[in-house]
């Protein structure tokens, strides 16, 4: 099963560019491992822009989710991004099981 969901995932990647159709690119999330994710220096997680994870869900739990890749795995708190605005769904949901595949966006 696949699901795409949005979640607040608290990274995030520069890009420098110029120009409006840069600019335009440069929100657009950008798909990267779980590994480069956690890697990212603090510099760069504090500019913010958008980015993609995808893995399988590992453990889940109402309002949370652990999700690995083939270099890592991530906490996804689901609570956290419902607060934020990001995730439509119950706070405390269960939004994918353990053995689905998820693709994730957030900054």
């Amino acid at each position: 099963m696949f699901m795409t969901l949005l979640a607040g995932v608290l990274a995030t990647l520069a890009v420098l560019r110029a120009g409006p159709a840069a600019a335009a690119e440069a929100d657009a999330p950008r798909s990267m491992t779980i590994a480069d994710l956690k890697a990212l220096p603090p510099d760069v997680v504090a500019s913010a822009p958008s980015v993609r994870i995808r893995g399988v869900v590992t453990r889940s739990r109402p309002g949370a989710m652990f999700v690995q890749d083939d270099t890592a795995g991530i906490y996804v708190n689901v609570a956290v991004a419902h607060d934020r605005g990001l995730w439509p769904g119950p706070r405390n949901a269960v939004p994918a099981n353990a053995g689905d595949e998820v693709e994730i966006e957030g900054t």
